[in-house]
């Protein structure tokens, strides 16, 4: 996926996994709709799961980077460790149409969606 990382797909991850992961894919999808007004609207186009590295970063990007990509209009990210607990650094922002930075701070069980 990238350097500094690593990460499976649902697909790639062991079938004894795929239950947890489908039903939190589920859980991310509801909280969206919910939160967008859109019941039955959004589909999960990729799961991913990825552990970040000490010192890895990902540029500032959008999920719909690439001609490919360009259907995806919604993204949760959803944090399995605390930033000052489980780990330091992970720094993590949304930045508006009006190009200021919303920052969330990571922590177990929260989205940003």
């Amino acid at each position: 996926y990238r350097s500094g990382c690593t990460s499976s797909t649902l697909l790639a991850s062991p079938p004894w996994a795929w239950p947890s992961l489908l039903r939190a894919r589920e859980m991310a999808r509801d909280a969206a709709e919910e939160v967008l007004d859109e019941f039955g609207g959004l589909w999960p186009e990729t799961t991913v799961t990825v552990a970040w590295l000490a010192g890895s970063s990902l540029p500032l990007h959008t999920d719909s980077c690439k001609a490919y990509l360009s259907k995806r209009h919604v993204s949760v990210v959803v944090w399995l460790g605390t930033h000052g607990e489980d780990f330091e650094g992970g720094d993590f922002f949304f930045e508006t149409e009006k190009f200021e930075r919303c920052w969330v701070k990571p922590v177990a069980g929260r989205a940003a969606i």
